[in-house]
């Protein structure tokens, strides 16, 4: 079973069980679920920060939305995890078991891992303090300061005591990422975690998400991500204060950790020092020129001709038209992913086929070949003269050359497989993303102002600026 049928399966079973059991036990339990688009992108900065990561812990899984992120980017990193209730752990186990991950029926405050963990990835319970019996508050708050000579005061939820527990089961440079309610950033009993983590850990970020878009159906509260990193405290060390979507926030504030401890609230802090759009195309994407085939007149027909020819789409691969053809922003594709709005291919032979092994008529295709073309730089130092280079199609393109001031540079969906000759750059997802994100990242480009491209751009005599690849992964989104 792949991972979008499990995938699949863990939302229908999540939705059945908040339909089995009463609204008001999964409150007192703090039992709200992550929403797996949130999962995802948070599963997704994780691993941006920390790619080689070895293992990973979740402390509150329920049915498993933050291990079925994981399991969207990685099949081999271990996830250990914990879950308390036995009708979210059945589920977790049946879906997400195998031997690269290990989910233990155990209170993850009572949970005595031998390993320390890179990644701690977790939305912990949001059980609100009179929804904890004082026995528990004893119990819980005599093992944090056990382990941290931490306090917590009886008014924090048992989140704050995941947050703390936590943070010391990370390797040296590990990374926590918590999903909290925002309040603690702001009410009194959290001046205690607040002072804790940025005394033992270093701040990374802090990211709040807008109060009117609520992250959680069931949850009327308003959310953020505690970002950490296990490093020595440093007053001095920069930590992010980013605001709204959580990819590409609306607004980012650089600060230090000692300007941030003076502040009370720190979703409210306010600085000189915002940076607007911080977040730059290169924490996503890179970017690559299209394919030089060496001679475009011969590698590069319409399909018409390619048939003419007697050469079959087995041995083509679609490319876009030039720039100064194609003037659309979405390249369409066919159910066998062949462009809509493109009728040219590039003759695409693996480097391992050897002449004689090749079909007649692709072979008499290739006896017409000019000395010329054989001679050139590029088609002589290949390994097979008329082996093309592969080439992955890019889900977004981008025309780098340009005279225009209205339009420098566009950026175009491609949705189809057809790849792109030098005329275009393509960007390449560093990271899986989902078809929406790509639409929004792409929307994004094609809306930034038509100067602040420019800038980024090299201009040539007669006008023509071209914008280079690592130019193009400078840009901010």
């Amino acid at each position: 079973m792949n991972i979008s049928e499990k995938e699949r399966l863990r939302a229908a079973a999540q939705l059945s069980l908040e339909h089995g059991i009463p609204a008001s036990e999964r409150n007192k339990k703090g039992q709200f679920a992550t929403p797996y688009k949130l999962a995802l992108q948070i599963v997704k900065e994780a691993f941006r920060l920390c790619p080689k990561a070895q293992n990973v812990l979740e402390p509150s899984c329920g049915t498993g939305a933050f291990i079925s992120a994981v399991r969207s980017l990685s099949d081999t990193t271990m996830v250990k995890a914990c879950e308390l209730d036995s009708r979210f752990f059945k589920t977790a186990t049946s879906l997400w078991s195998d031997i690269h991950t290990e989910i233990f029926e155990e209170d993850f405050l009572n949970f005595q891992p031998n390993e320390k963990f890179d990644l701690l990835i977790s939305n912990p319970p949001y059980s609100r303090h009179h929804h904890i019996t004082k026995e528990a508050k004893e119990l819980y708050g005599e093992a944090v300061r056990r382990e941290t000579g931490v306090r917590i005061s009886s008014l924090a939820g048992l989140h704050a005591y995941f947050i703390l527990r936590g943070n010391e089961l990370l390797s040296p440079d590990g990374y926590a990422f918590w999903l909290i309610p925002s309040e603690l950033f702001s009410v009194n009993y959290g001046l205690v975690i607040k002072n804790a983590i940025t005394s033992s850990k270093a701040v990374r970020r802090v990211h709040f998400f807008n109060s009117t878009e609520l992250q959680f159906e069931d949850a009327l509260v308003s959310s953020s991500v505690l970002v950490v990193q296990n490093r020595p405290a440093n007053l001095t060390d920069k930590v992010l204060l980013t605001y709204g979507d959580f990819v590409t926030p609306e607004k980012i504030v650089e600060t230090t950790i000692s300007k941030l401890k003076q502040c009370p609230k720190w979703q409210h802090f306010s600085s000189s020092e915002t940076i607007e759009k911080r977040i730059k195309l290169r924490d996503f994407f890179s970017a690559k020129r299209g394919i030089a085939t060496g001679d475009n007149k011969f590698f590069v027909r319409s399909l018409a001709d390619w048939a003419s020819l007697g050469i079959d789409k087995e041995w083509l691969t679609p490319v876009v038209e030039p720039p100064r053809v194609f003037k659309g922003s979405v390249i369409k594709a066919d159910h066998d992913g062949w462009p809509l709005e493109t009728k040219l291919a590039v003759l695409s032979i693996d480097s391992s086929i050897q002449f004689e092994d090749l079909p007649p008529r692709v072979r008499d295709f290739l006896n017409t070949c000019s000395d010329t073309t054989k001679s050139s730089y590029i088609v002589r130092n290949r390994k097979l003269w008329y082996s093309v280079e592969k080439r992955k199609a890019a889900p977004i393109i981008c025309t780098y050359m340009g005279r225009s001031n209205v339009v420098p540079f566009r950026f175009i969906r491609n949705l189809s497989k057809a790849i792109v000759l030098n005329s275009y750059l393509g960007l390449y997802p560093i990271l899986p993303m989902a078809q929406e994100e790509l639409d929004n990242i792409c929307q994004k480009l094609n809306s930034i102002a038509p100067d602040e491209l420019i800038r980024k751009s090299r201009e040539y005599g007669g006008g023509l600026r071209k914008l280079e690849p690592q130019e193009l992964l400078s840009i901010c989104l």
